[in-house]
C-alpha cells in the first residue's frame, strides 16, 4: 500500500509539472537579421532557459544553435538572430528549453526569417539536415566560425578520425562554443555511421522521442483506475 501511495504521489508530481510546462510560444510571422523582436510564451515558472534557434530540415525540426543561455525568462522576451546563421527561409522558429526538467525543447511557429547571409556547406548538406554540433554548446554568435573549421577540413572529416578530431579542435576554439561529447566519431564513418548521426540529431532535439501527456477528463483519476 505504502508503494502504491508513493506511485500515485510520484503521477500527481509529473502531472502538475505538465499542466505547468512552458507552452504557447509565439514568434512574429517575419523576422529581420539583426533586428530585435518579441517571442512571447506561457507557464515560464523556472529561472534557467536556453533558447535556440531552430529550423526544419529534411522533414524534422530541431535546434540549430542557441540565442540565449541559461537565462530567466519573462514573456515577452526579447531576441535578435545572426544574419550569418543560415540563408533567409521560412524554415524557421524559436526554441525553448527548461534546464531544470529532463524535458525537450518546446517549439514556436515557424517564420520567414529575412537578411539572412548564411549559407549551408557542403559538410552540413552530407550530413542530411542533422546538425554537426550539439545546439546546446553552441551559440549562434559562433556558427560561421564553425562552419569555416568543418569545411577546412572537409570532406576528410566525414569519414576519417584524424581529420574528424581536428575538426572538433578548431570548433572547441571558437567563441563561446562547449565540447559536445555527444558524437566522438565521423559523422560518416563506415562502422559507426548511423548510430553516431542518430545520436546526435536526437541530442540536439531533431528526432526527439514522443512524450505521453495525460490531460481533459481523463487526468489523475484514469491513472489510478489503471493502476487498480
Amino acid at each position: 500500500m505504502v508503494a502504491f501511495a508513493a506511485q500515485i504521489a510520484a503521477l500527481s508530481a509529473s502531472l502538475v509539472i505538465g499542466a505547468n510546462a512552458l507552452n504557447g510560444i509565439v514568434a512574429p510571422d517575419s523576422v529581420q537579421a539583426g533586428e530585435s523582436f518579441n517571442v512571447t510564451f506561457q507557464n515560464a515558472d523556472d529561472s534557467q532557459y536556453r533558447v535556440y534557434l531552430a529550423a526544419r530540415l529534411s522533414g524534422s525540426n530541431g535546434p540549430t544553435c542557441y540565442l540565449q543561455n541559461s537565462t530567466t525568462l519573462s514573456s515577452p522576451t526579447n531576441i535578435s538572430i545572426p544574419s550569418d546563421v543560415g540563408p533567409s527561409a521560412h524554415y524557421y522558429s524559436i526554441a525553448i528549453s527548461d534546464l531544470s526538467t529532463s524535458q525537450g525543447a518546446t517549439y514556436s511557429n515557424m517564420f520567414n526569417f529575412t537578411g539572412g547571409t548564411g549559407n549551408y556547406t557542403a559538410y552540413e548538406n552530407n550530413l542530411g539536415g542533422a546538425s554537426f554540433w550539439s545546439a546546446d554548446d553552441l551559440p549562434c554568435s559562433a556558427y560561421p566560425c564553425a562552419r569555416e573549421c568543418a569545411m577546412a577540413s572537409y570532406p576528410d572529416d566525414l569519414t576519417d578520425q584524424d581529420a574528424y578530431d581536428t575538426m572538433k579542435e578548431c570548433i572547441n576554439d571558437c567563441s563561446g562554443v562547449s565540447p559536445d561529447e555527444s558524437q566522438t566519431t565521423p559523422a560518416q564513418a563506415s562502422a559507426s555511421s548511423s548510430t553516431g548521426s542518430s545520436a546526435s540529431s536526437t541530442s540536439s532535439g531533431a528526432a526527439a522521442k514522443p512524450e505521453i501527456t495525460f490531460s481533459g477528463a481523463f487526468g489523475l483519476a484514469g491513472v489510478v483506475a489503471m493502476l487498480l
